[in-house]
């Protein structure tokens, strides 16, 4: 009598027995007849062949290597169904661990260069703002050296200061 892929004979009877806990006449009276109870196949056909299916539905086609304890995924990768042993199937959660950390490290290091950016953004408006100042003042400062300008200068005006230390004037 088949199984999955797995020959039951009656040599295999004393290891059934041990296995479904059931008397060894029962056994040889299921192989005898080539029917096995429906719920004794599926036991059979899961310990046996691994057949994960046979739990349920939505694991058609995995299996479990009976020899290796390896999970046997039906996605084939170079002619080969891909395994897993039971610690790469712990390591699934440590890996998502690790994930979740390093996106809420990644999150916050953004957040951290987007407040630099704007850092820069107003260093980069208040240096435009100096580099304008200065340029309007050095064209004063060349008007005033032209004779341009005599006009004395207004202690409250930018520049005032500046202009004072040089002795010239701004409009």
């Amino acid at each position: 009598m088949m199984i999955g892929e797995v020959w039951l004979t009656h040599q295999m009877v004393p290891d059934l027995c041990a296995e479904l806990g059931v008397h060894r006449s029962t056994v040889a009276r299921w192989l005898d007849k080539r029917k096995l109870p429906r719920t004794v196949e599926v036991l059979l056909d899961i310990t046996h062949n691994g057949n994960l299916g046979r739990i349920h539905p939505s694991w058609n086609d995995w299996n479990i290597d009976v020899k290796s304890g390896e999970l046997v995924t039906p996605i084939v990768q170079r002619g080969n169904r891909r395994t897993y042993r039971h610690v790469d199937i712990l390591k699934i959660q440590l890996t998502y661990q690790q994930l979740s950390c390093l996106k809420s490290s990644n999150t916050e290091l953004l957040a951290k260069v987007a407040s630099q950016n704007t850092a820069i953004r107003k260093l980069h408006s208040r240096v435009s703002e100096q580099q304008r100042l200065i340029e309007r003042l050095s064209s004063r400062l060349a008007m005033i050296a032209a004779g341009e300008i005599d006009r004395p200068v207004d202690a409250n005006r930018p520049g005032a200061e500046l202009l004072r230390k040089i002795g010239g004037t701004m409009i």
